[in-house]
């Protein structure tokens, strides 16, 4: 077997996106801050407080987990969270290719990337956790400058069926 590095062609380029935009295999690490979020939906309502919720975030990406720590009784949590991820394999493309480690799901170009996902939660003793909002970023989002920090404030997606309008706070995070 040959193995070699997909090529780039405009067949791999997702339809509208300008191939300027396109990273063959990108490898390295991915840094993200998770900042803060505010106007959660409060999923705790104790008879002599305000309704809260304990909030946590989980960020993902591919196989790749990491958690924020639970912030108590706050619908607005601070977490100033930090954490990599890897992208891509720790070696270069070619290096892998003499070693015969080069496989086709080792070389994967941005847009067959997984997204970057946050999902929000609130802390349960007794039950199940209960989800408070979403969001998911396409790595040709993430990466388009990867020279620069970004600040971005994500709208969270409600999990199914808890809010009508959808809305349910936002997140803050910086990669």
């Amino acid at each position: 077997d040959d193995l070699q590095p997909p090529p780039l062609s405009l067949s791999t380029v997702p339809r509208g996106v300008p191939l300027g935009r396109v990273m063959a295999a990108p490898r390295g690490f991915l840094h993200v801050l998770v900042h803060s979020a505010e106007n959660l939906m409060a999923a705790d309502f104790k008879l002599l407080k305000q309704p809260s919720s304990d909030p946590y975030c989980i960020i993902t990406l591919g196989d790749q987990q990491h958690s924020t720590h639970t912030m108590y009784e706050t619908t607005n949590p601070s977490w100033e969270y930090a954490c990599s991820f890897q992208i891509g394999t720790f070696l270069p493309g070619p290096l892998l290719w003499l070693l015969g480690e080069m496989s086709q799901t080792s070389y994967k170009p941005v847009q067959d990337m997984p997204s970057l996902e946050f999902e929000v939660f609130d802390e349960d003793c007794m039950t199940a956790d209960d989800a408070l909002g979403e969001v998911r970023l396409q790595m040709l989002q993430v990466l388009e400058q990867p020279e620069k920090w970004h600040l971005t404030e994500l709208p969270l997606k409600s999990p199914k069926g808890t809010t009508p309008d959808g809305q349910c706070g936002s997140l803050l995070v910086s990669f």
